[in-house]
């Protein structure tokens, strides 16, 4: 039901009230009555969807012309589709009063409690956060609740540095019985591209927790980079070094297995492509060290020649590598230490016939070169898999 009172230019609506603001929010609501052009206004028993999908739930709202709306009894929660079988969310603020400045696009409360499953953690007199419209601003990020066995309950509460449009800084700490695990995280954007550091560090009070690490002192540190060179060259990095092989899965720091250490240069002109990597492959306690190997140099290639060859396309592509393992280990077929190189040309033409028909002859030509040592088979390998089956039957 709609009532529109020309007279004060008033509109009451009563029943699934839906009101939709322009910056995209939503309000739904029992019943609302609006008037000043649908400037000013009220609602009984209404939530607000705001643009990020966190809603504000309230007894009564009451919205000013200056853009400001006030909350009575509020609750605040990003967590809607995160509850209990009862319908209790993971974490919600409760407030008697909450007041959103559209303009400061900031979000005040007064008197607000913090709950985790339904359960009241932390009271404050007042509490202030930037609206889900703030791309960056300097203040706490919404905590997070973590769990594992190695650690147990974890709550992460980041706060965040926007120091300069082009860099920032987070820092990120978790606390749970194991004590302060410290996480932080600088990135930098330049002219020719950008990068970001991220670290990580503890000192467990809790060693029993982790038995299969002998240090209690443990941590992290992985850096990214991407920078062009010019408009066909680009080069960059991923780097990850630990302390041990289960210290970012045990506090679920990267979903990994194997971290890829590598140093890249790609260029793209046209249709032809280079890239050359160094890699090293290194366990995050998965596969044992030994295993894995260091690649140094990958090179992988195309290039197509921009004019006819005997009437036809040409193109050439090539890879190139060399694999080193630590351990003389031999479960593999190519051997433990590997160097190989794969080039092929692929050569085609398209001939059309006066009757419409479409032949395309075509010919490949591939060059392969291949180098392996401890391969199977070889004396040096026969005897290592001897001494390695006496030692399983030992």
């Amino acid at each position: 039901k709609v009532v529109y009172d020309q007279r004060h230019n008033k509109f009451s609506a009563n029943g699934s009230v839906v009101m939709r603001e322009p910056r995209g929010n939503k309000v739904y609501a029992d019943d609302a009555t609006v008037w000043n052009n649908f400037k000013e206004g009220f609602a009984n028993h209404l939530k607000a969807l705001l643009t990020n999908r966190a809603s504000i739930r309230a007894d009564y709202g009451r919205r000013y012309e200056n853009g400001i709306w006030i909350y009575d009894r509020a609750t605040y929660t990003a967590c809607d589709t995160c509850v209990s079988k009862h319908g209790t969310p993971a974490w919600q603020i409760d407030a008697k009063r909450a007041r959103h400045d559209t303009n400061k696009k900031t979000i005040y409360y007064d008197d607000m409690v913090f709950r985790i499953g339904g359960v009241p953690v932390v009271y404050t007199p007042y509490f202030a956060y930037p609206d889900p419209t703030v791309k960056r601003r300097t203040g706490f990020l919404w905590p997070r609740i973590k769990y594992a066995k190695e650690y147990g309950i974890g709550v992460v509460t980041p706060f965040f540095w926007a120091l300069a449009p082009n860099y920032d800084l987070t820092f990120s700490p978790m606390f749970s019985k194991q004590g302060l695990l410290a996480d932080v995280e600088w990135r930098h954007r330049l002219r020719s591209g950008q990068y970001n550091i991220r670290a990580w560090g503890i000192d467990e009070r809790r060693p029993d927790l982790t038995p299969r690490v002998i240090t209690d002192d443990r941590g992290a540190i992985r850096s990214t980079g991407k920078f062009a060179i010019d408009k066909n060259w680009d080069w960059g990095w991923d780097g990850t070094l630990a302390s041990d092989p289960h210290f970012l899965a045990d506090y679920d720091l990267d979903p990994r297995s194997i971290a890829h250490n590598k140093l890249w240069l790609t260029g793209l002109a046209g249709r032809n492509y280079l890239s050359a990597q160094a890699i090293n492959f290194m366990t995050l306690g998965g596969t044992p060290q030994e295993q894995l190997p260091n690649a140094l140099p990958l090179v992988q290639g195309e290039y197509t020649f921009d004019r006819p060859v005997l009437g036809g396309e040409l193109k050439l592509d090539t890879t190139s590598y060399v694999l080193d393992r630590d351990a003389p280990l031999v479960p593999w077929s190519l051997g433990t230490r590997q160097a190989r190189s794969v080039t092929t040309a692929h050569w085609s033409r398209q001939v059309i016939g006066s009757l419409g028909t479409v032949v395309t002859p075509f010919a490949n030509l591939r060059s392969e070169m291949t180098y392996a040592e401890n391969v199977p088979g070889s004396t040096k390998a026969e005897s290592f898999s001897a001494e390695l089956l006496d030692r399983k039957s030992v």
